[in-house]
């Protein structure tokens, strides 16, 4: 999928790939690639975090098509915001990271992208054009 994220001229590519033999077993590898090809964001973690915990999903059959089913919306609209950082918003070391980037991509107003691991972790990424890359600006329980 595409979307404009480091560029309001050009999208970047957004992907979500599962590595493995089935869902429950597979790497999920996230990764967003500018217009150029440099890669902005490149994380690896295993598919079975795009579970929830509640309510519990017994059957293997069911985590499986839930899985997939987190992989196929992972990229929505909705996920996707106009500023990474709302200008209301107060600065938090423990789940914002770098005070100097959080203000970098708060003044700039940057895109921000969103998506959630387990039930609670949910991280914001927004493109620092400093680093040249992708940040986290918020992940928290």
């Amino acid at each position: 999928m595409t979307h404009n994220f480091s560029s309001t001229e050009k999208p970047d590519s957004f992907r979500l790939q599962l590595l493995g033999d089935d869902a429950l077993t597979a790497d999920a590898h996230f990764f967003i690639t500018s217009a150029a090809g440099d890669t902005l964001w490149s994380e690896h973690f295993p598919a079975k975090a795009l579970l929830k915990d509640e309510p519990p999903i017994a059957a293997s059959a069911d985590r499986q098509a839930y899985i997939l089913k987190r992989v196929d919306t992972f990229f929505q609209a909705p996920h996707f915001s106009a500023h990474a950082i709302d200008a209301k918003r107060v600065f938090d070391a423990d789940y914002n990271g770098s005070r100097e980037t959080w203000t970098e991509i708060q003044q700039l107003q940057s895109p921000g992208f969103e998506y959630l691991l387990g039930d609670e972790n949910t991280r914001t990424l927004a493109y620092s054009p400093k680093q040249a890359k992708a940040v986290a600006v918020h992940s928290c329980c």
